[in-house]
């Protein structure tokens, strides 16, 4: 629960400078949930601004921009006008709804003539005791609303004595020095994203984090410097999650390896894996589940054996963009050790990248995998039986997703169907590829029970729509399916067959068992 009181401690530069302490306020949010496109809102939310222009307040119009986002962000959460307590029930509302009550007293009238300038055509407060009111609303609306638990930006100055949020959960950090980022740990402190600014020592910032933050169990770090040393972090005994991402963190991946309860690990953007880990540790990430790499140069390979051999086998490996294919083949075979893997995901993988059976054979020993998803730029080097055999390995696939951008790579729709029915708990199938051939009727005995949602390219069925509708209709008798293809026009195409299928199936039934099926069936 938040206390008014402790949210907002006024300092000489933000009484001066109200509208700042909003921007560090909701600073946080958009950069936790940036890339979104505002389009209409994002006028509105401009116009918010120009309300707020003050020639005083160059910092503030200097970065007009990111507060506009911000404001648009938060835009859709209704705040009963009046409401100065920190529990707030928010409701989605016009995204005009939120009260706008801070600014230049004489600012009454906008040079827009919009309707959507109506709401600020009116005089709006001055005085600090309302500012801060509106500032306690829209951080009380954030949290209830799951956006963000607390942001810290270097324009305020927290007094340590009496921290803004005692009982916080989440931090997102970007300050200047370390002494300004250590004010705000807590030992409530539980999740944190911390990103670098130049002349911060990271070194330093963990060893305080260690020590004032000893239930962290999510950190996320973003550097643009490499470290070179570090002193040891085992104060972090229920840290759960890892992600780092930026410059070479070598040392700090040596010294979280020592942790006994890391399960998930991001590694984005780093220039090097090691090539060997100490001797004296014997088993780096014991407790490793959840692995996902993304461009980082080095042995994939060799850091998948290393994790393997020290006892962790992995659940879920997600290998992203990586411009050394060579590894991405030797980091297939080394799947093969992981033998309790269920969610394999090879996605957006740069250079022109071959996949064939021979290589995939490395991952049949993963028996309990339940998500493939293989994504290439090149060529996927598979006919028709390799597919089937593929099915065959991996019995218990729910969600299989296939894509390549080579044009070459085809599969026929029959082998297609004979691998789905080897996949009896399949629910999801994702294809990207050029589909050839067709399924005769009498193939299709017994729709797949489990199958409820494909997806295929728009230019499969635009070229082979009575193929694909009659691969479709085999597939599910439409309860419950979904299709997403871009062509509403297929559906029809597809329920018209269905009568001829159900009568082929029946056909099928009576020549296998010697009996007449009945018409209802």
């Amino acid at each position: 629960m938040l206390n008014q009181g402790a949210i907002v401690q006024p300092t000489s530069n933000a009484l001066h400078h109200p509208a700042l302490l909003v921007y560090d306020i909701l600073l946080g949010i958009f950069s936790h949930l940036g890339g979104f496109e505002f389009k209409g809102t994002l006028r509105s939310a401009g116009l918010v601004c120009r309300a707020w222009y003050d020639p005083a307040m160059d910092v503030l119009w200097a970065k007009h921009v990111f507060l506009s986002r911000l404001l648009a962000l938060l835009s859709p959460l209704e705040i009963p006008p009046g409401c100065d307590t920190a529990t707030v029930s928010c409701e989605p509302a016009s995204p005009l709804a939120m009260p706008l009550n801070v600014g230049r007293p004489h600012v009454g009238i906008l040079e827009s003539d919009s309707p959507s300038c109506e709401p600020f055509r009116r005089p709006i407060p001055q005085g600090w005791s309302r500012f801060r009111s509106y500032a306690c609303r829209i951080k009380s609306a954030a949290l209830d609303n799951n956006l963000f638990d607390l942001t810290f930006v270097s324009s305020t100055n927290p007094d340590p004595s009496r921290p803004l949020l005692p009982n916080v959960r989440q931090l997102i950090l970007e300050p200047q020095d370390i002494r300004q980022a250590l004010m705000w740990m807590h030992s409530t402190v539980e999740r944190l994203n911390f990103i670098q600014r130049p002349g911060v020592n990271m070194s330093d910032f963990i060893v305080g984090t260690t020590r004032l933050c000893p239930n962290l169990t999510d950190l996320n770090l973003s550097w643009r410097a490499s470290i070179m040393a570090m002193e040891p972090i085992d104060g972090l005994r229920r840290l759960r999650t890892v992600s780092l991402h930026g410059c070479d963190m070598t040392v700090v991946l040596l010294e979280l390896a020592k942790l006994p309860s890391v399960e998930s690990l991001d590694l984005s953007w780093l220039p090097d894996l090691p090539s060997r880990w100490p001797q004296s540790l014997i088993k780096p990430f014991p407790r490793l589940e959840t692995l996902h790499i993304d461009a980082v140069n080095g042995s994939i390979a060799t850091f998948i054996h290393i994790l393997a051999e020290g006892g962790s086998y992995l659940k879920e490996l997600n290998i992203g963009r990586n411009e050394h294919m060579e590894d991405l083949q030797t980091s297939i075979s080394a799947i093969r050790v992981h033998r309790y893997l269920e969610r394999l995901i090879i996605d957006s993988c740069q250079g022109s990248t071959t996949l064939s059976l021979p290589t995939l054979r490395n991952i049949f020993p993963c028996g309990s995998l339940t998500t493939l998803s293989l994504h290439v730029d090149g060529d996927i080097l598979m006919v028709d039986e390799d597919f089937i055999v593929l099915g065959i390995s991996l019995p218990r696939i729910v969600d299989f997703s296939l894509q390549t951008l080579n044009s070459r790579t085809k599969f026929t729709l029959q082998a297609l169907s004979i691998a789905v029915e080897s996949w009896p708990s399949l629910k999801t199938l994702r294809l990207q590829i050029d589909l050839d051939g067709a399924v005769p009727p009498e193939k299709y005995t017994a729709p797949h029970r489990q199958l409820h949602t494909l997806h295929l390219p728009y230019c499969i069925i635009s070229t082979k729509p009575v193929q694909v509708a009659w691969f479709i209709a085999g597939l599910s008798d439409l309860d419950g399916f979904q299709l997403l293809c871009g062509e509403r026009k297929f559906w029809p195409l597809v329920k018209e067959l269905l009568p001829e299928l159900r009568r082929a199936r029946r056909e099928a039934r009576t020549r296998a068992h010697g009996t007449r099926v009945s018409e209802s069936d």
